[in-house]
């Protein structure tokens, strides 16, 4: 991980700096084609119009995907935080760069109350994943199922799922 993220630490310092090449030097070969210096010195100026500058960053967790690692590194800017998305190869070579909506856990969630543990169904090529959320405590407990269809919403829906199911450690039927 260490290396990881100093290739991310690295790679931001270059788009902070406005030095695209030097950016587009960590990405591998597909990444290059796709997102060059010129396209990537023009997505930067517009992340910071919608966002503002760059400020710190505030997080950063890691998952893997078959042979690639992503890291999500939450960054904190002047007008709203963002997930750098980064995704490595297994050279350790930036394969993916995207920027999304940082997702915060509400208030009113009270992560004492339960955990969670990441599932998946079936096999590929129609494996589903999943994250399945299981109250902490002697049960029994209510159950609900939700059926996500789109894996880039699977966090913000299986935010909605623990709001449905958990309310400060209380129990609600799923509508």
């Amino acid at each position: 991980m260490k290396l990881v993220f100093g290739v991310i630490l690295i790679s931001l310092n270059h788009l902070i700096q406005n030095e695209m090449q030097a950016a587009v030097a960590m990405f591998d070969e597909t990444m290059t084609k796709a997102l060059p210096p010129q396209d990537l010195e023009k997505m930067w100026p517009l992340l910071q119009v919608q966002a503002g500058e760059f400020e710190e960053i505030a997080a950063s967790r890691e998952e893997t995907q078959g042979s690639f690692r992503i890291v999500f590194i939450t960054c904190r800017f002047k007008m709203k935080s963002l997930d750098a998305k980064v995704v490595f190869d297994k050279n350790n070579k930036i394969a993916g760069l995207f920027f999304l909506p940082t997702y915060l856990i509400p208030p009113y969630i009270d992560t004492t109350k339960f955990h969670e543990e990441e599932v998946s169904i079936g096999e590929k090529p129609w494996k589903l994943p999943g994250t399945l959320s299981i109250p902490e405590g002697k049960g029994p407990f209510q159950a609900g199922m939700e059926h996500v269809f789109h894996v880039m919403n699977r966090r913000v829906s299986t935010a909605a799922h623990r709001k449905n199911m958990m309310v400060s450690g209380t129990k609600r039927p799923m509508p």
